[in-house]
């Protein structure tokens, strides 16, 4: 695969649309992207990446940081890629997923990834394609058909990330093995691999729950057999063990034991319960014999009673007599009674109405009253009753004339209030209307004044902003200063460290060249010849010192001096970030401190609320202005309102008075001598009741008295006949009805009651010679029979619980022998599934602790080891190997652990043991030997175009030599590779070269030399 043409569009730091033309750097066939930190040298990369798989090439990265934070809301990122293929030419175009604003309302909203393929006839001509896909999943699977590798194996092989190397470099095997099972597609083995340990946990878990089942059933015969903690104990740790057979005949022994004691329990049952059954028998029986005694002697208690209440009850009988002869009498009584009563009180009233018809008629009108009416009959009262009412007729008329005349007094003075009131409002009205014209001219002058002031708001609101906007950059600038002030004395520390390194590292090495004879010394075998005078005698080899530094000192000092400096590079850089955004902020802030701009706000706050009042002042003014004139209007036409008013009050007044006039002369003649006509009509109407309700009173009177005459003879004859000489001897016989009902209760309830206790004496039971025995104990026969029953209930429980523990102990033991037979069976099943899962999961039999896939890959990573050797020869040269083992360290698991064999040393080393410089050169071998065995793996992918990411600030200059010769030997047939990387002799030596720039706004653009 080759690169064509790249193009970005808001993108990473870069804004606008920018161009890669990688054809240009065909002829050289090596170029430099270079640039500061964080300038975007790899965005170039993950955008390649983005456009062919939609996912950018760093693994811990997302593909929705690509859009710029630089551009604005509604500009749409993009990616455009022209690539070259064994299939042919294709151009793909690639949006990310971003977020914009809403087209309507506020807010954003999600833009989902996009993508469009096209086939190309030439590249000079890209949009002169055939359009092959616009769907995500289809154009993903036509691009991984086209370039032969899939995202992972892309990333590995044409971006060689040498980060990520030197991790694999030093990882352990479950590490590596990931990764080359995602290049080398080894899924199917890593299937069976699973199913296999799948089926072994499978049969670990039958194995475990039948295990199980059986202790479970034993513990569950113990419970229920109620054995003793000696053989719980046992049967405990058989079941455990998985001793089943001797289990099974310990469970049978107990079995045998719960059946003898259950018999013992039934046959004391039966004993206890026929002992209970006498006891009972005997209680029984004496209790009858007390209740026929006891009901014998209470009968005849009863009897003697009612002997001695016998001449009581024949004084109740004759009583009862009496009272049926005096209640014959009794309704006659009650009606003479009431006549006596009527009579009485029809004279009373009869006499209290003569008593005051001549009281109220002492002071009567002349005209009108009797000259004497207390002794008149019932006639002349009644005539001179209807004269009184000819005469109050004649007066309705003025009595209705006389209360319209008050009203219309009440209306006269209404009508005189209401025009006083109006003329006291007109006067207040003209007052108002005379000072409102003085009032406007005021508001209009005030009102002009506001006008001019409330012009300030916007341009003060304005400089508020700017204002708030200095003091927030003057903020941040002081929190900058003291950052950079902090991190200026780490940098200084962090120089001062790498230069203390650097001596040291100087004295080790003194020592070291001091020190080399002692380490040849201890090389040096008896019959082997002197690698310095090639005697094969050594008479008096050198010994290291007690102070030897070896080449492994060496080694570990140079690397920590390396990530020194690496250090010291990022923090000088992170420092020189910090001023320039410590200069933009004192830009942006004019140089004020925080104080100074702090009352600048307040200023600008003060006089922009100075004006908002003004503001809010003209607001009102206005609205008093437009007040103070419909006012004016207003009372204008209330005035003229008024005057017709006044006009037609006065109009009222005067005829209100011409009608009073005439209505009090009538009045006047219609009244008398009273207060006033309805005075003297309400008396004649007095009169005229009163003189009614006395001749009423005189007629009943006369009628009740010769009523009760009549009925008095009837009572006379009445007591004659029921057998009463005297009324007194009638009253004294006299009853109640409730009294007389229970006078008969009484002499009813005697006699059931005898004939009751007669009967109940003749009872058979009662006439039995055996009542008459001696009386027996019952607390005796009682005592007896609670013993019988504990006796009886303590046997059940014995019984009832053998029986229990006899039912349960069966069902557990027949669960316990399934149980022990089901795991027999269990263990023989899952014994392959077991050993075959062990097996393959590097467990069980397998020392060498190598999983099945891991097995499967080993022969690949030899290849890549091979492969990766031929590079390392060269860059080292010649004095590094990789080796691949397949030893254990500790419990981890083996097949594809490295070591690097020092040539020189003839020893081996763990990776870790490297340096800076040495890790990045045996991974970018690893790297370039697995590109090679992947390319093919694939088919022998022709990759046309490689980038190699950052790394080689590490190296010493030797060493970069062979690095740059490796690199310019894959040049080989025509193909680019690009070199990503800050270090500036990688600029002297490649002339070819991207350039990051940077812009003033923080944006980035290309620079392309070629």
């Amino acid at each position: 695969m080759r690169l064509h043409r790249l193009s970005l569009t808001a993108i990473g730091p870069f804004l606008t649309r920018t161009e890669v033309d990688f054809a240009r750097f065909g002829e050289r066939g090596l170029f430099l992207i270079e640039g500061a930190t964080g300038s975007g040298k790899s965005t170039v990369i993950d955008a390649v990446s983005f456009a062919l798989y939609g996912k950018v090439a760093q693994a811990s990265a997302h593909s929705e940081r690509l859009r710029s934070h630089h551009a604005d809301g509604d500009v749409q990122p993009s990616v455009e890629l022209v690539f070259e293929t064994y299939g042919g030419l294709y151009r793909v175009r690639r949006t990310p997923s971003f977020e914009r604003p809403k087209l309507r309302g506020s807010g954003m909203t999600k833009v989902s990834m996009t993508v469009k393929l096209w086939r190309l006839g030439s590249a000079d001509h890209p949009e002169a394609g055939d359009l092959i896909s616009n769907n995500l999943g289809d154009a993903e699977d036509e691009i991984t058909r086209a370039i032969g590798l899939s995202h992972a194996q892309f990333v590995q092989t044409v971006v060689l990330p040498q980060g990520e190397f030197a991790n694999f470099l030093q990882s352990g095997t479950d590490s590596k093995r990931i990764l080359l099972q995602r290049l080398f597609g080894s899924e199917v083995t890593l299937r069976v691999q699973e199913r296999l340990v799948e089926a072994r946990q499978l049969a670990e878990k039958r194995r475990a729950a039948a295990a199980a089942s059986v202790i479970q059933a034993a513990h569950a015969f113990v419970g229920a057999a109620g054995v003793g903690p000696q053989v719980a104990t046992e049967v405990s740790n058989l079941a455990d063990g998985g001793e089943h057979g001797k289990l099974i005949a310990l469970v049978g022994e107990v079995w045998h034991g719960l059946r003898t004691a259950h018999a013992r329990a039934g046959e004391q049952v039966r004993e206890t319960t026929a002992d209970r059954a006498a006891a009972e028998r005997r209680w029984r029986q004496a209790q009858e014999l007390l209740r026929r005694q006891d009901r014998r002697a209470d009968l005849r208690a009863q009897r003697a009673s009612l002997v001695a209440q016998r001449s009581d009850v024949v004084g109740i009988r004759l009583e009862i007599d009496a009272a049926e002869r005096a209640a014959k009498v009794l309704p006659v009584a009650d009606a003479l009674g009431k006549a006596i009563a009527r009579s009485e009180a029809a004279q009373d009233r009869a006499a209290t109405a003569r008593a005051c018809l001549g009281a109220d008629f002492a002071d009567a009108d002349r005209e009108s009253a009797p000259s004497s009416l207390a002794d008149a009959d019932e006639g002349v009262l009644r005539s001179h009753c209807a004269d009184l009412r000819v005469l109050a007729g004649e007066l309705a008329d003025d009595v209705d004339r006389e209360r319209q005349l008050l009203g219309l007094r009440h209306e006269r003075r209404r009508i005189e209030v209401r025009a006083t009131d109006l003329e006291a409002n007109v006067q207040r009205r003209r007052q108002e209307l005379s000072a409102l014209p003085d009032e406007l001219n005021r508001l209009t002058a005030e009102l002009a004044t506001t006008a001019v002031e409330a012009l300030r708001v916007t341009p003060l609101m304005e400089e508020l902003a700017r204002a708030e906007h200095r003091l927030h950059k003057a903020r941040q600038a002081v929190a900058a200063e003291r950052l950079a002030a902090q991190d200026e004395q780490i940098t200084l520390a962090m120089l001062a460290a790498c230069k203390q390194q650097e001596l040291a590292l100087t004295v080790l090495r003194s020592r070291w060249r001091t020190g080399i004879a002692g380490e040849l010394g201890l090389a040096l075998k008896a019959g082997e010849e002197c690698a310095v005078c090639g005697s094969l005698e050594h008479p008096r080899p050198a010994a290291p010192a007690s102070d030897h530094v070896s080449q492994l000192d060496i080694d570990a000092a140079e690397s920590e001096l390396g990530r020194s400096h690496r250090s010291v590079e990022r923090c000088h850089a992170q420092l020189q970030r910090q001023r320039l955004e410590l200069i933009e902020l004192q830009v942006a802030a004019d140089h004020l401190t925080p104080d100074r701009a702090q009352r600048r706000v307040a200023e600008v706050t003060e006089a922009l609320t100075d004006a908002r009042s003004a503001a809010d002042r003209q607001r009102v003014l206005g609205d008093q202005l437009l007040t103070g004139q419909a006012r004016i209007t207003e009372l204008g036409e209330q005035l003229r309102g008024d005057d017709v008013i006044l006009a037609r009050l006065a109009e009222r007044a005067s005829a209100a008075d011409a009608r009073i006039d005439d209505d009090e002369r009538l009045v006047s003649k219609a009244r008398g001598n009273h207060a006033s006509v309805a005075d003297r009509l309400a008396e004649l109407t007095t009169m005229t009741a009163v003189l009614e309700s006395t001749a009423d009173a005189v007629r009943e009177a006369r009628v009740a008295v010769a009523a009760a005459i009549e009925i008095g003879d009837d009572f006379a004859r009445a007591l004659s006949t029921a057998g009463f000489d005297t009324q007194h001897a009638w009253q004294d016989s006299l009853r109640s009805e409730p009294e007389v009902s229970a006078l008969r209760r009484t002499v009813q309830a005697f006699d059931e009651q005898c004939a009751t206790v007669l009967a109940n004496l003749a009872d058979p039971e009662l006439t039995d010679p055996v009542i008459d025995e001696p009386r027996p104990d019952l607390d005796v026969l009682a005592a007896q029979m609670r013993g019988a029953d504990e006796a009886q209930a303590a046997a059940a429980a014995v019984h009832g619980s053998t029986s229990n523990r006899l039912t349960a102990a069966a069902r557990y033991a027949e669960m316990l022998e399934h149980a022990a037979i089901g795991s027999a069976t269990v263990l023989e099943q899952t014994a392959p599934a077991i050993r075959l899962g062990n097996l393959v999961d590097g467990l069980g039999d397998n020392q060498l602790r190598m999983q099945l896939t891991t097995y499967v890959l080993v022969r690949r990573f030899a290849e890549v080891v091979g492969a990766a050797n031929a590079q390392l020869r060269r860059i080292s040269g010649g004095r590094y190997e990789l080796r691949h083992t397949s030893a254990r360290s500790g419990n981890a698991r083996s097949g594809l652990n490295l070591l690097v064999l020092d040539v020189h040393t003839g020893r081996t080393r763990d990776p870790g043991t490297l340096s800076g410089g040495e890790t990045f050169y045996v991974s970018l071998a690893l790297a370039l030997g697995l590109a090679d065995v992947v390319r093919s793996e694939s088919g022998g992918v022709d990759l046309g175009t490689l980038f190699v990411d950052e790394g080689f600030g590490a190296l010493d200059p030797e060493v970069l030599d062979e690095v740059l010769t490796v690199l310019d030997s894959l040049r080989s047939g025509g193909r680019v590779v690009g070199l990503v990387s800050h270090l500036t002799e990688l600029k002297a030596r490649i002339p070819d070269r991207i350039q990051v720039l940077r812009n003033p706004d923080g944006s980035s653009r290309l620079r392309i030399t070629a």
